[in-house]
């Protein structure tokens, strides 16, 4: 099994920037010049050794991950809202069994 390095939240937002980078920039403030910055610099170096292009692509999640941020934490802050409804939608669903049902009298939900 492998790991995962990022959270679902991480993901969620990956596949939306992905699915449509150009709007997904537009609006969360995402500037270009950070990636376009790094990427001249590398470029004026000269430099496309392993090493070099490791250090890069770095820098690139870097600036990617700060940009994301905010979306990161509202996919994060959704995800846990739908878990929340999820287990009260439970709650009430057992709440509203009858008593004869549940396998321990008095158990309370």
């Amino acid at each position: 099994m492998a790991v995962q390095a990022f959270t679902e939240a991480e993901r969620d937002v990956a596949r939306a920037v992905y699915a449509d980078p150009l709007n997904a920039a537009n609006d969360n403030d995402i500037e270009a010049g950070t990636y376009i910055g790094a990427i001249a610099a590398a470029v004026l170096r000269g430099d496309l050794s392993d090493a070099a292009m490791a250090s890069l692509g770095r820098e690139l999640l870097q600036a990617y991950q700060r940009d994301v941020i905010g979306l990161v934490v509202a996919a994060d802050e959704e995800m846990e809202e739908a878990v929340e409804r999820a287990e009260a939608q439970w709650r009430q669903q057992l709440r509203a069994l009858p008593t004869a049902v549940l396998p321990h009298r008095g158990v309370t939900v």
